[in-house]
């Protein structure tokens, strides 16, 4: 609406522009029609003695401060059609440049709004494709068989530091003169996990075919039997048992070998 009253103002100023040259020209074909017409008068004998001097002059001067008048609206007119032909020039520029603004930012949003477009469609296609895709498929079965053999290998591992923690508990036995022990279980197989849970200071040792268990490492048969005392309280039944250079002796074998430690010290 605006672009379109600016274009009639513009066709407005262009018409006057145009009045202004024909007034123009009418004032300057008047002057020059005054021109002759005084030259007439001054050389043509009849016309001086028909009309007085006086009013010829009279009706000149008339004439050339109407045409002054005349010439000065139309100057008057001229520089306000220029001033408007500025201002509507500026407004003009304005426009444009709104116009400009306006088709830049929405050049900009189809760009935006086209570019996410693509990227969710892609998206879209790839978690598809990732979905059907027997070798995505193949892939998180190899994934899952590695996690299962990886958690396999980390249980041996254990089993492993548990049979190699047995045997060097052996070999700490085979060098110790004596010692006392209270032994809690013993079984056919290799229970350690389960038991090793339950109990903190715990003794494993046997052979391969039965395994023992036994809480408590003493030098002395009393301390052995006032720990014996309190896991019998608590309702653990137990036994005493001895070993002296790793090998199993009797509670009265290990008795004197206790007093033969004492007297040497």
């Amino acid at each position: 609406m605006e672009r379109e009253n600016l274009e009639n103002r513009r066709s407005r100023i262009e018409r006057l522009n145009q009045n202004r040259s024909s007034i123009l020209e009418r004032l300057n074909a008047n002057r020059d029609r005054d021109r002759d017409r005084k030259a007439n008068l001054g050389t043509d004998p009849s016309s001086a003695n028909t009309k007085p001097a006086n009013e010829s002059i009279t009706k000149d001067k008339a004439a050339e401060i109407k045409e002054d008048k005349i010439r000065e609206k139309v100057e008057q007119k001229i520089e306000s059609l220029n001033q408007e032909e500025i201002d509507l020039s500026k407004k003009v520029k304005k426009q444009r440049n709104k116009l400009i603004l306006s088709r830049i930012t929405n050049i900009i949003f189809i760009i935006l709004f086209s570019g996410i477009g693509y990227l969710v469609f892609i998206e879209k296609l790839v978690l598809n494709t990732g979905e059907n895709n027997p070798l995505t498929q193949k892939l998180d079965s190899l994934t899952l068989s590695n996690t299962e053999l990886l958690n396999n290998y980390n249980e041996l591992l254990k089993e492993k530091e548990q049979i190699d923690s047995i045997r060097k508990m052996q070999y700490d036995f085979s060098k110790m003169d004596l010692i006392y022990s209270l032994q809690i279980a013993s079984y056919k197989k290799n229970e350690l996990k389960f038991i090793s849970d339950s109990y903190v200071n715990m003794l494993t040792y046997g052979d391969d075919n039965i395994i023992k268990y036994s809480l408590g490492i003493f030098k002395t048969y009393d301390e052995m039997l006032n720990f014996m005392r309190q896991l019998q309280t608590g309702g653990i039944d137990c036994f005493p048992v001895a070993k002296s250079k790793g090998k199993d002796i009797t509670i009265e074998e290990a008795k004197q070998i206790e007093n033969s430690i004492a007297e040497k010290n």
